[in-house]
C-alpha cells in the first residue's frame, strides 16, 4: 500500500472516530428550517390515515388527495403546520422554486384545505443525516439545550434532511438564501448552533 493511501485511510479512521461534540459549528453551514409561529396562522387538523411522524419523512406516498381543514387561526401564510405538530404544507410558490433550483431531499402530496383559495402541498422530507449527538447536560436541573450536532460525514448531500430519528427539518446554505431572499410568510431560520430544545 502506497504511503499516500496509508495517510488517507488514517484521516478518514480519525475523522469517524473524532468527538464531534468539539466541531466547530460555526465553520458549517446548516440551518434548521421550522415555521415562525406568525401571529394567527392557520393550523391545520392533521387527518392522516398513517402514522404522522412517517408522513412527514416520507416514508408513505399519497396520490390521492389529503383532505383537511383550519383547525384554529386563519392567515395562510407559505408555511402551515397541521395540529399534529410535525407535519407541513407548503405554498405553490415555495415548490415552485424548489424545482427551479434544482433543490434536493424533498416530495410532496397533494392537498385540499376546506374554504381556502391558495393552493398548497403537502411536504415531506426525504433527505437524511446520521443521528444527532446528544447534547452535553450541564446540570441535574437543566432541561434545555441550545444548537445540535450530527456526523457531516453522515449527510447524504440533500438541501433538506432529517437527522435520523428526528423530524428536525435541516438545511444547507443554499437553500436559505433561496428562501430568505424570496421573503416567503412564516419560515424560521437559524443556524444550527442556536437551535433550542430540551432534554
Amino acid at each position: 500500500m502506497h504511503l499516500e493511501q496509508m495517510l488517507l485511510n488514517l484521516e478518514k479512521t480519525w475523522q469517524k472516530n473524532m468527538d464531534y461534540n468539539n466541531i466547530d459549528y460555526n465553520d458549517l453551514e446548516f440551518y434548521s428550517l421550522m415555521t415562525a409561529g406568525e401571529k394567527h396562522e392557520a393550523i391545520l387538523e392533521s387527518e392522516f390515515p398513517d402514522d404522522m411522524f412517517k408522513v412527514s419523512a416520507g416514508e408513505v406516498t399519497y396520490t390521492e388527495t389529503i383532505t383537511t381543514k383550519i383547525a384554529m387561526g386563519k392567515r395562510q401564510c407559505d408555511m402551515l403546520t397541521f395540529n399534529d405538530g410535525v407535519n407541513k404544507v407548503v405554498s405553490d410558490e415555495i415548490i415552485a422554486l424548489l424545482k427551479h433550483n434544482n433543490i434536493t431531499g424533498w416530495k410532496t402530496y397533494p392537498v385540499e384545505i376546506r374554504g381556502v383559495k391558495k393552493s398548497y402541498c403537502g411536504f415531506q422530507v426525504t433527505g437524511r443525516s446520521g443521528e444527532l449527538i446528544d447534547p452535553e447536560k450541564q446540570s441535574d436541573d437543566d432541561f434545555s439545550y441550545t444548537g445540535v450536532k450530527f456526523d457531516p460525514e453522515s449527510w447524504d448531500g440533500s438541501d433538506i434532511f432529517f437527522p435520523m430519528g428526528t423530524n428536525l427539518p435541516i438545511i444547507t446554505k443554499k437553500l436559505r438564501d433561496i428562501l430568505l431572499l424570496q421573503k416567503f410568510s412564516n419560515l424560521e431560520i437559524k443556524h444550527i448552533k442556536e437551535f433550542n430544545g430540551y432534554f
